[in-house]
């Protein structure tokens, strides 16, 4: 189901022109004009990136603060993925737990740092859970990708069907940002779906912090062992000690077996 916008304020940007950094210095520019105290509850709301997100402002913040990490992580991970999927047919995006698109433009940025037009994409649908996330993730989408078509579903990923998945490309990007490492969500669903579809080039981009201990560090790996007649093409981990970025990171890039 296609969400309508309850966010009428965001700016609305030129989109030849658009990037993830003219968002981010929009938000940021909200957030600066709030007093010390109201940035501060704003990000302690945040729970460290894991509290359910309900107003503007909340999400806002979420950017200002978590928006160039997701940035760094998810440019390590589209450098990634198989070049010949950008000079063949148009592309399919599928993303589960999309928030505000963070990765929808991240890869905007992406195409036209390659000189790929946005139209390569020719149709997303998109997940998420959170009803605000969501609608403002809309919002962005439709400014970055003018011409792809755009099927939102507002539930967890344990809801979807096969039937909600219809792509209309032969390959299809599964974009995973920040949700495999969360022990809530339902990637045996997920996984049952991806492997009862063996009529697309599937592309799985899988990005999150890296954790220590076994358990939630263990999860992506986990969900990999999960998908039947994929591979992993690449494999990335990182602790904050490992290399100068001030944050962990995770990466795997599952391909099928036409890649």
């Amino acid at each position: 189901m296609k969400q309508t916008s309850a966010f009428h304020f965001i700016p609305q940007f030129n989109a030849s022109r658009l990037s993830f950094d003219d968002v981010v210095e929009s938000v940021k520019q909200h957030i600066n004009s709030l007093s010390e105290n109201k940035q501060k509850k704003l990000k302690d709301e945040l729970g460290n990136g894991l509290a359910n997100l309900t107003t503007k402002e909340q999400l806002d913040m979420y950017i200002s603060s978590y928006g160039e990490i997701h940035r760094q992580k998810l440019q390590i991970a589209y450098d990634r993925i198989p070049h010949k999927v950008w000079s063949e047919g148009s592309i399919s995006v599928v993303d589960y737990g999309c928030g505000q698109c963070i990765a929808e433009m991240v890869l905007s940025d992406f195409l036209k740092n390659h000189y790929i037009d946005n139209d390569k994409i020719s149709d997303f649908t998109v997940i998420e859970p959170s009803k605000a996330s969501l609608t403002l993730g809309l919002q962005y989408l439709e400014q970055f990708y003018e011409n792809s078509k755009i099927t939102a579903y507002n539930v967890s990923a344990g809801q979807l069907t096969e039937d909600d998945i219809r792509p209309q490309s032969d390959t299809v990007i599964h974009l995973f940002s920040n949700v495999l490492d969360i022990i809530e969500f339902e990637r045996h669903n997920i996984a049952s779906i991806l492997n009862s579809d063996m009529s697309h080039n599937h592309i799985l981009v899988c990005v999150s912090p890296f954790y220590q201990e076994n358990g939630r560090g263990a999860l992506m790996d986990e969900f990999g062992n999960m998908l039947r007649s994929m591979r992993c093409e690449y494999k990335l981990e990182k602790h904050t000690d490992d290399w100068e970025n001030p944050f962990s990171c995770q990466v795997r890039i599952f391909v099928s077996a036409y890649y």
